[in-house]
């Protein structure tokens, strides 16, 4: 199986986890319909786009919407969107752009506004559960340094 280099030996505990729980049966393939929301129990968020292309590099034999995604397709699609994702630093620069008054926090409100304005068009769903999961203060406050580090440690 080629993997991109940077994938660890624990990540890829986190994409078996991952893949079993789509697999229940144990069928060894995952069908495309969930293939998304796999990925995104991940936190790699690609959009339609990106996943149709990420889908046609690894279907060697054109089999993978009538048969499903295998374990080892789902690393290889999994690892390649690996590469994609943001660093840290990279998340704190785009939340400083947003606070130019450098307070430390950002309103839902922009939070929504930055989430609404990303590449990959997320539902309303998802842009809800990530404010959410961003924990504000009464006052609609996000304190993203804490927002940051909560997300990359569950990654």
């Amino acid at each position: 199986m080629k993997l991109e280099n940077y994938v660890t030996p624990e990540r890829l505990v986190e994409y078996r986890e991952v893949y079993d729980f789509f697999d229940p049966d144990k069928k060894g393939r995952i069908p495309c319909e969930i293939l998304l929301t796999a990925l995104r129990k991940l936190f790699l968020m690609p959009s339609n786009c990106e996943l149709e292309e990420l889908l046609r590099s690894v279907d060697t034999n054109n089999s993978i919407l009538s048969e499903g995604v295998s374990y080892e397709q789902f690393c290889q699609i999994s690892s390649k969107k690996e590469k994609d994702v943001l660093s840290e630093q990279d998340i704190l620069n785009a939340f400083s752009l947003i606070d130019s008054e450098g307070r430390g926090y950002v309103t839902t409100d922009d939070l929504r506004q930055l989430l609404c304005n990303r590449g990959d068009q997320l539902s309303e769903g998802e842009i809800t559960a990530l404010i959410k999961a961003a924990k504000a203060t009464g006052s609609g406050q996000v304190d993203y340094k804490a927002f940051i580090n909560d997300m990359m440690s569950r990654n």
